[in-house]
């Protein structure tokens, strides 16, 4: 992963950003961060993990479902709460959570797509998270490169909207 950074001008300008998601634990916090990712996103809610990435300087979006444990990810030091899955919660999950806090920044991840990605950013989400339906493991198997840019300029276009 360093020598990706290194070789590719984009990721020292801040153009882009190479992370790695679905850290589960220390070990692999350590890793991660040995290997030189520019972010961490987590699944679930690891103090010690969001602890190891706020040390080492390297923003962490730590994925939580309650309210609590939003909370908790957010005193904890996460720069951003992945909200995970937000498939079965939906916008108003979002809006309700920042009723009482406000100074949360929530990215809602799990069932975004392009007919709902807007919808979460008006409920007052910070970015939404978007993996499968926006590029899927059978279109990455088909090599249908062509489906998966229109996938992300779809969903892009929704969250202009």
């Amino acid at each position: 992963m360093s020598r990706l950074v290194a070789q590719n001008s984009s990721f020292r300008t801040g153009q882009a950003y190479l992370g790695i998601g679905s850290v589960r634990n220390l070990e692999e916090a350590k890793w991660v961060l040995d290997a030189g990712c520019q972010f961490v996103v987590t699944p679930i809610m690891q103090p010690e993990v969001i602890g190891r990435c706020v040390e080492a300087k390297v923003p962490i979006a730590c994925g939580a479902y309650t309210p609590t444990e939003i909370a908790m990810a957010w005193e904890c030091g996460a720069d951003m709460v992945k909200v995970f899955p937000a498939r079965g919660l939906g916008p108003g999950y979002i809006k309700d959570l920042l009723a009482p806090m406000p100074y949360l920044k929530l990215m809602p991840t799990g069932g975004i797509d392009a007919k709902n990605a807007g919808d979460y950013l008006r409920a007052g989400a910070t970015a939404v998270g978007v993996g499968g339906n926006l590029c899927s493991a059978a279109l990455v198997e088909q090599g249908d490169w062509q489906a998966i840019r229109q996938n992300a300029l779809s969903t892009v276009q929704a969250c202009r909207e």
